[in-house]
C-alpha cells in the first residue's frame, strides 16, 4: 500500500513538473521574441506643399493698391486622416503699420481674407499690437477653416476623409495707405499648415502640430 501511494505521489510530482517546464520554455519563448523583435513606430503625419508663386518673385515691384495672385497645394502624405489649418507668414525689411504701410492676403475681389486669426511681430520676434501705430516686421495669418486630408491608411468618406490634397488660391496685397518710408521694401511670404487628428479629437484643449515648425 505504502509502495502504491509513492508511485500517485510520483505521478502528480512528474506532471506538475512538466507543467513547470512547459511555463519556463513559453517564458523564454516570449523573452527571446522581445528581445529580437524589431523596434515600431507610431502613426505619421506627413504634409507637404506644392507652391505656386508667380509674380512674387525676385524683382517684382509692387505699387501701392496692387494685389497679386498666389497659390499653394497641402498634400497629407501621411497614413493617418487630419483636419489642417494653413498659415501664412509675410515678413518684411522695414516696419509695417496696421494703417500704413502693409502688406495683406485678400480674396480674388480684392477685399481681406476673413475668418483668421492674426498675429504680429517686430524684428526681434516679440509680439506687437499694431493698436495705436505700433510697428511690425512679421503678421502672420492662421485660418479658422478646418478642411480634413485622407491618409493613405485611413480613408473614410462616412468621416469625411475623401480627398488627400487640397488647393489654395488668395492674392497678396500692398496696401494703398503704404507711404514713402516703404520704398525699396522686400518681403518674403512662408507657407505652413497645423494639423491635428482627425478621429478622435478630445474636447477642449487641443493639440496642433505645425509643419513645418515654426521658426
Amino acid at each position: 500500500m505504502r509502495h502504491k501511494g509513492n508511485r500517485k505521489m510520483l505521478v502528480i510530482a512528474a506532471a506538475a513538473f512538466c507543467l513547470f517546464a512547459t511555463a519556463a520554455v513559453s517564458a523564454a519563448y516570449w523573452t527571446d521574441r522581445i528581445e529580437l523583435g524589431a523596434s515600431v513606430s507610431t502613426m505619421d503625419i506627413g504634409i507637404k506643399y506644392d507652391s505656386d508663386a508667380a509674380g512674387l518673385g525676385n524683382g517684382s515691384r509692387f505699387q501701392p493698391g496692387e494685389s497679386r495672385e498666389f497659390g499653394f497645394t497641402v498634400k497629407n502624405d501621411g497614413d493617418i486622416s487630419v483636419d489642417i489649418k494653413p498659415v501664412i507668414t509675410i515678413r518684411t525689411d522695414k516696419p509695417m503699420t496696421g494703417n500704413g504701410s502693409l502688406f495683406k492676403i485678400v480674396n480674388s475681389d480684392g477685399a481681406e481674407i476673413t475668418g483668421y486669426d492674426v498675429e504680429y511681430f517686430d524684428a526681434s520676434g516679440n509680439t506687437v499690437d499694431p493698436a495705436g501705430g505700433n510697428a511690425f516686421t512679421s503678421v502672420r495669418y492662421i485660418l479658422h477653416d478646418e478642411i480634413t486630408l485622407a491618409g493613405e491608411e485611413q480613408k473614410d468618406a462616412g468621416l469625411g476623409e475623401t480627398a488627400d490634397t487640397k488647393s489654395f488660391n488668395y492674392q497678396l496685397k500692398l496696401a494703398e495707405t503704404t507711404g514713402n518710408d516703404f520704398v525699396n521694401a522686400s518681403a518674403e511670404m512662408t507657407v505652413s499648415t497645423y494639423a491635428i487628428q482627425h478621429r478622435f479629437r478630445e474636447n477642449g484643449e487641443q493639440r496642433w502640430l505645425e509643419f513645418p515648425a515654426a521658426g
